[in-house]
């Protein structure tokens, strides 16, 4: 069933619960314990490349795209480099 503005009298079904954030956030931090500095690093040279240049915020997503690859990575070989995070955006 979904819910419709037509008939206001069916109700959308929520699950409270489904998710919980500490225990996502916890297996993020475990996925990056390695190499948390890495990506520390990795996400300051961007921001700070973002802010100090002219026109690098018109690749910023691509960027991100980077690290979240660099991320999905590592979850499979534990050992990343920095490029990385810099391949999609010249890709």
């Amino acid at each position: 069933m979904s819910y419709s503005l037509l008939n206001p009298e069916m109700e959308p079904q929520f699950n409270s619960g489904a998710v919980n954030p500490f225990q996502c956030l916890g297996e993020g931090g475990r996925l990056i314990k390695g190499q948390y500095f890495l990506f520390v690093a990795m996400c300051l040279i961007i921001v700070v490349l973002v802010s100090c240049f002219p026109f690098t915020g018109k690749i910023y997503g691509a960027w991100m795209a980077g690290i979240f690859s660099a991320l999905i990575d590592y979850d499979r070989v534990p050992r990343t480099r920095c490029s990385q995070a810099s391949s999609s955006a010249t890709a």
